[in-house]
């Protein structure tokens, strides 16, 4: 009696954690030379480090050049990606790349320009630079899920209210009917309007669990209180959020891990 007792409190745990999934959304910084001290170079074993400790489903990360992307996937033995370089949708430019979790089946995938030619490497009209959002539709063998990660304009309003319409968009019709998770760094804090388009069908997760805003952008700077909210994680109606968080890693040198924290989520799906 006491060892089925002990084999069902064990489908339990399994069950319960099989409905788990953990998101982070997190821009590691391109690789740039100016950063100095706080190069890719300085920081990228480190921060695949923590990446392995958190052992998310998903990850979406920002601003990744190839041999960034490369690394990280060399590294991550557990996890594979998607994405493309957003200057010319294959190796050039930034990634906004997508590493899911082995455990995790590929169903479709695809990446959206955010401008009014969202099939070809295109940027709209006030934007800085050629901004994507990647999109993936995955299952574990009993639920499915679509999960997007973008980056939006640094510099255009028009271009991220564009982008924010887009991302409405294709979180509703692009595979309709299944949850879906939308993360990256948008920005924008929660007072500009393309907040508020975003919000309108998706749930900030971080609003969802705290009435009090807290920074994600860093810059890498240290001991100062930051205070602008620029990386989401958003749900819609078909998952619910256990808890949100942002934290802090420093490396061994005490340094910022990237110029933004990441921000971590726990979800399970709404039916389960």
């Amino acid at each position: 009696m006491k060892i089925l007792l002990t084999i069902l409190a064990m489908a339990v745990v399994i069950l319960t954690k099989a409905q788990e999934i953990d998101v982070i959304t997190y821009n590691v910084r391109l690789d740039a030379a100016s950063d100095g001290a706080d190069n890719w170079h300085h920081r990228k074993a480190e921060f695949a480090a923590y990446i392995l400790e958190k052992n998310p489903d998903f990850l979406g990360v920002q601003e990744a050049l190839l041999h960034q992307t490369l690394f990280l996937d060399t590294l991550l033995n557990d996890y594979d990606y998607i994405g493309v370089g957003r200057d010319d949708g294959l190796l050039s430019g930034e990634f906004m790349a997508l590493f899911y979790r082995k455990t995790w089946v590929l169903l479709q995938d695809t990446t959206i320009w955010l401008s009014d030619t969202p099939g070809i490497p295109s940027k709209a009209l006030d934007a800085g630079c050629f901004r994507t959002c990647t999109a993936g539709l995955f299952t574990n063998g009993r639920d499915t899920i679509k999960v997007f990660n973008t980056h939006f304009d640094h510099i255009g309003q028009k271009a991220r209210i564009l982008s924010a319409g887009i991302i409405q968009t294709l979180a509703e019709k692009l595979w309709p009917g299944f949850p879906a998770v939308v993360t990256g760094d948008f920005n924008v804090t929660p007072d500009n309007p393309v907040y508020g388009i975003l919000t309108q069908n998706l749930l900030d997760v971080w609003r969802f669990h705290h009435h009090v805003e807290e920074g994600t952008f860093n810059g890498f700077k240290k001991g100062e209180v930051f205070r602008d909210r620029i990386d989401y994680i958003f749900i819609n109606e078909q998952l619910i959020s256990l808890s949100c968080d942002i934290e802090h890693p420093f490396t061994s040198q005490g340094r910022q891990l990237s110029d933004h924290f990441p921000v971590i989520s726990k979800l399970k799906f709404r039916h389960e």
